[in-house]
């Protein structure tokens, strides 16, 4: 834009945000003219410019009763291809298109209900994509954060519908979603006489096993509850402190109080010294221990005369045999002799759960004596029966009580308890304590989580059998043949070989034998991928990749890639590093090795940093606006402005969306930061042919043997091991 046509829009009154919002347009060779308008806020000016530059009819949004929320919901739309028309609407607030817009999207159309409220509407969309239909909540008057709890519930399964009110706020529902997930008897705090809090306190306790009838009362506060349950889950008597005459700060204090006497360690501190005319009485810390000094050697003591004296001077428990019989012999003249020793008490057996299957499943194949690996014993799977015991809970054992040489007593510590299992395809009996197994198949534990899913054997797949389709894990004993397809949600384990087939796994896949695939076979995992071989095949892991001997392969791993024997030929591309033996071989077999972040990761990169760019554009717009407001109108003129209330809410808004793109940035940020520090690490022999890529870096191998190949300052560090 010249000069000259700045100070033409100068002196017509436009302002700098909005004359800088043309010059863009100008100069990306739009028509400004559609939107050059006073009338136009700089923030709805962007809309329209953007729009215009990704070649959308904005005719339909480029008018002044939108707002700019509005014309970005009618700007995305465009630009997705769904039929704007039918929310394309002034009257429409931007909350409710774009829950419209987002519907269209999915190929659901909330028209007809745009009465409704903008996160009702949120909801049922939510709902309807994950094939739950909420209307029937929405018919009772549940409101949308109800409305977000119950969706929830349903579609993980959780049987929410006997205990819902409407009365019960959507805290409260998520409780008790929470506490059937978790396998507690909800019916214990599934009242309106509990506030969401309240029914916090009681299901972590009924998680921890506790007597929550301690506190069940809805007269304690939530604080009052929280204070008695942890006193419980430490094993303590709680009954000094519980009544509810107490605060919970006086709760805290008395808590607090007993746990510092407790965790108190013994020091022979002297609180206090009895004497008589021949001893000297010293008692330890607490009174745990007491010693006695004999201040005379010519007199003799009996054992009973000793012992009369001990009580008389008030050392009734704990008193020692042997020290008794050294000073009844004479020999501890001025010798601080301890006399007796009080019994610290003990805190019960924590709780623990015994288990009926093995829980350190190997999962890898197994290294042998002579450097071979062994993948045709890998124990991946153990099977269960419908009602098979898979663990018992043993409770936490009572702690033995203690006492004081006084003759104090000391009441020992119940053990912790342990959180119930939580997990899917398992019940827990009436008792509480034992776990059986709700269906036939694979039964695992992994991180705290108990899982049995279902389980699908079947011998050699071919195009005879036909394709395999399974919600849960496959065991195939036979081949696979060429072209043929096997998708499961969790593991797939294969005895036999595998021709040119594709094989998809939400799950690891782990192929016993191999795969060659003449380059038409394919592997995708969920998580990791484990195989004797590969050759002329295609392997995609989310997890690792784990191999003996690759030939002419593509392996592509979201962690690491390692090779007990050769990769040669092909390209191996992994996130997080490799572990490998040999690269390449003794002909110069062209083969690649890179670390590098995938694509999705680099386009979540580049898009993330466009839209915290475009973001504190906008709320810097939104921000010259608002201040703009407030220095032309006071308070009580502007305030009452619908303008300045729109202007107020976004800059709110604009501000959230900034905060979440810069939190998923940082986390972009951390997965780059593992790319970057990823290493090679080459205990065998790195071929001429071999090229090792760290992002943009390169190292062509020289037949170096046992090496480690870095990154540093954007260049390629070759470090003998």
């Amino acid at each position: 834009m010249t000069s000259k046509e700045k100070e033409y829009f100068l002196n017509a009154g436009f302002t700098k945000e909005q004359i800088e919002e043309i010059a863009k347009g100008k100069e990306a060779g739009i028509q400004t003219a559609l939107y050059a308008n006073k009338n136009f806020l700089p923030i709805q000016m962007r809309q329209i410019r953007i729009g215009l530059m990704e070649g959308l009819s904005v005719q339909i949004y480029a008018k002044p009763e939108f707002d700019w929320f509005q014309m970005e919901e009618i700007r995305l739309g465009l630009k997705s291809g769904v039929d704007v028309s039918r929310y394309a609407l002034a009257q429409i607030p931007y909350e409710k298109m774009r829950q419209m817009r987002k519907g269209l999207e999915a190929g659901i159309n909330l028209q007809s209900y745009l009465k409704l409220d903008a996160g009702i509407i949120r909801q049922l969309r939510k709902g309807r994509v994950a094939g739950i239909n909420l209307l029937k909540y929405i018919n009772e008057g549940y409101d949308a954060e109800q409305l977000n709890e119950i969706r929830y519930s349903l579609e993980n399964n959780i049987n929410i519908e006997p205990y819902l009110l409407k009365e019960y706020r959507a805290p409260s529902i998520t409780q008790i979603s929470k506490g059937i997930a978790r396998g507690v008897d909800v019916a214990l705090y599934a009242s309106i006489k509990y506030n969401w809090r309240q029914m916090r306190e009681i299901r972590k306790g009924l998680e921890n096993r506790i007597d929550v009838e301690k506190y069940s009362s809805p007269f304690y506060s939530w604080e009052q509850m929280r204070t008695i349950r942890y006193g419980l889950e430490q094993g303590l008597d709680v009954d000094s402190y519980c009544p509810l005459r107490y605060t919970a700060e006086e709760m805290q204090r008395k808590l607090q109080a007993m746990l510092d006497e407790i965790n108190k360690e013994k020091e022979r501190i002297l609180q206090s010294q009895i004497k008589s005319d021949d001893f000297l009485f010293e008692f330890g810390s607490n009174d745990m221990e007491a010693f006695v000094t004999v201040l005379t050697n010519e007199k003799t003591v009996t054992t009973e005369r000793l012992l009369e004296i001990l009580e008389l001077n008030g050392i009734y428990k704990g008193i020692l045999e042997e020290a008794v019989a050294l000073i009844v012999s004479g020999k501890a003249y001025r010798k601080a002799v301890l006399i007796a020793r009080g019994q610290i008490p003990d805190k019960g057996e924590d709780g623990w759960y015994e288990y009926f299957f093995n829980t350190d499943t190997e999962r890898r194949p197994k290294v042998l004596e002579d450097g071979s690996v062994d993948y045709q014993n890998i124990n991946w799977f153990e099977m269960v029966k419908e009602g098979q015991t898979l663990a018992i809970y043993h409770p936490a054992g009572e702690g033995r009580d203690g006492y004081t040489v006084r003759g104090g007593e000391l009441k020992g510590r119940k053990g912790t308890e342990k959180r119930i299992l939580m997990g899917q395809g398992f019940a827990l009996d009436e008792d509480k304590i034992t776990y059986r197994a709700a269906i036939d198949g694979m039964v695992r534990l992994e991180n705290d989580e108990l899982r049995v899913t279902s389980h699908l054997v079947l011998d050699e797949i071919n195009l005879a059998t036909g394709n395999i389709q399974f919600n849960g894990s496959i065991h195939i004993r036979g081949d696979i043949g060429y072209g043929t397809v096997v998708r499961a949600t969790d593991d797939i384990v294969i005895d036999g070989n595998v021709e040119a087939a594709t094989i998809e796994s939400e799950g690891s896949i782990v192929l016993k034998k191999g795969m060659n695939s003449a380059g038409r076979g394919m592997i995708h995992a969920g998580r990791d991928v484990v195989s004797r071989f590969f050759e002329s095949a295609k392997v995609t892991a989310k997890g690792n990749i784990e191999v003996d001997k690759c030939l002419n392969s593509q392996l592509y791993a979201g962690g690491m890639i390692k090779s007990t024997r050769v990769i040669a030929g092909g390209l191996a591309q992994a996130e997080s590093g490799f572990q490998l033996n040999s690269v390449g071989n003794q002909a110069g077999l062209h083969t690649v090795i890179k670390v590098r972040m995938n694509s999705k990761m680099r386009e979540e990169n580049r898009m993330v940093k466009v839209a915290i760019q475009e973001s504190k554009q906008e709320l810097e717009m939104l921000n010259q606006s608002y201040e703009e407001y407030k220095a032309k109108f006071p308070p009580e003129v502007r305030n009452n402005m619908e303008i300045f209330k729109k202007i107020e809410k976004a800059v709110y808004t604009k501000g959230k969306h900034l905060e979440q793109f810069l939190k998923l940035e940082a986390e972009v940020n951390e997965s780059l930061k593992k790319t970057r520090e990823a290493r090679v690490v080459i205990t065998g022999q790195a071929f001429e042919g071999c090229v090792i890529e760290l992002e943009e870096a390169r190292w062509e191998a020289d037949n170096r043997h046992n090496v480690t190949i870095k990154r540093q300052d954007g260049q390629v560090e070759v470090i003998n091991n």
